[in-house]
C-alpha cells in the first residue's frame, strides 16, 4: 500500500462541522442552567410556608426534583453500561483476522492522519 501525500490527508478543519463548537457550548450553558434551578426550586422548598409544604402538590414538586437530580446519574450509568457491554462483545481487529476490512480501516486512518494501526 503507497504512503499517502500530504494531498491525500483531510484537513483537521474539515473533519468538524461548523456549528459543533457552538452547539456544544449552548448545550453545556443550558444543562448548567437546568440542574442549577432545578437546585435552586430544591433549597427554596423547605423555606416556603407549612401550609405549602404540607400540600399534595409540594410532594409531587419534591419527588419531581429527586427523580430530576437522579436521573442525570442513572443515564450515565446506563450508557456506561451500554458501552462496556459493547466492548465485552467485541473483537480486535488485526490483518489476520479480517484482512479486507483492517487494510480499509488502516487506509482511512492514514488519509487522517492518525498513522497506521497496530
Amino acid at each position: 500500500m503507497a504512503r499517502p501525500t500530504a494531498a491525500d490527508r483531510v484537513p483537521a478543519r474539515h473533519l468538524r462541522h461548523p456549528a459543533e463548537v457552538p452547539f456544544y457550548v449552548f448545550m453545556v450553558v443550558l444543562n448548567v442552567a437546568i440542574i442549577a434551578a432545578i437546585i435552586r426550586f430544591a433549597l427554596v422548598l423547605p423555606f416556603l410556608p407549612t401550609r405549602l409544604q404540607e400540600s399534595p402538590g409540594a410532594l409531587a414538586v419534591k419527588s419531581a426534583l429527586w427523580a430530576l437530580l437522579l436521573l442525570i446519574p442513572g443515564l450515565i450509568v446506563v450508557r456506561e453500561t451500554q458501552r462496556a457491554a459493547i466492548r465485552a462483545g467485541a473483537v480486535q481487529l488485526s490483518p489476520r483476522q479480517y484482512p479486507d476490512l483492517y487494510a480499509t480501516v488502516d487506509d482511512f486512518a492514514r488519509r487522517l492522519g492518525l498513522g497506521a494501526q497496530a
